[in-house]
């Protein structure tokens, strides 16, 4: 599904987000479409329907069409935030649990250099990469769907997009 980079600017280009949909089992039960999200951020979530029968209780099977999906720059979304070549310079030699402000400073510059690389290779789109851009996603992939009302489940950091969404 394409949606815009910048829904206050359509024209600036769009993102094509990776959507997978597990149908209803039972058409005469069906209620309508499940959309749902693992949290995160920065995880892609199509998988929770390509593999809906080992998340879904069967109730929620036989009732919902499970829609879920690589949100804006993750998984198999396009475009796709891309920060580093080389992540081993990132986890060698850094020493997570800092005993002095020597190693505490080296936490600090590693994580720093990451960000200035991330934004440099993503520049184009990465201050469009956000959960306020998601909710606005999502009330699209409702609509792409058809559905005037659409309901939600969402995991750790997917609760608080869904309630960014819903406000």
């Amino acid at each position: 599904l394409d949606v815009p980079i910048d829904y206050a600017n359509p024209e600036a280009g769009t993102f094509s987000l990776y959507l997978v949909r597990h149908l209803a089992a039972d058409d005469d039960a069906r209620i309508g479409s499940l959309l749902t999200n693992p949290g995160g951020p920065g995880l892609g979530g199509s998988y929770l329907a390509r593999d809906a029968e080992f998340y879904f209780s069967p109730d929620l099977l036989d009732s919902f069409d499970i829609v879920a999906w690589d949100p804006r720059g993750s998984g198999r979304s396009e475009p796709a935030i891309d920060c580093i070549d080389n992540y081993d310079d990132y986890y060698a030699g850094t020493d997570i649990t800092p005993d002095d402000d020597a190693e505490r400073q080296q936490i600090i510059d590693v994580a720093e250099s990451f960000a200035e690389q991330c934004v440099e290779r993503n520049e184009a789109f990465i201050e469009f990469v956000g959960t306020n851009n998601s909710a606005r996603d999502m009330d699209t992939i409702r609509r792409a769907l058809g559905e005037d009302e659409i309901s939600y489940f969402g995991f750790s950091y997917g609760s608080e997009l869904g309630g960014t969404w819903a406000t």
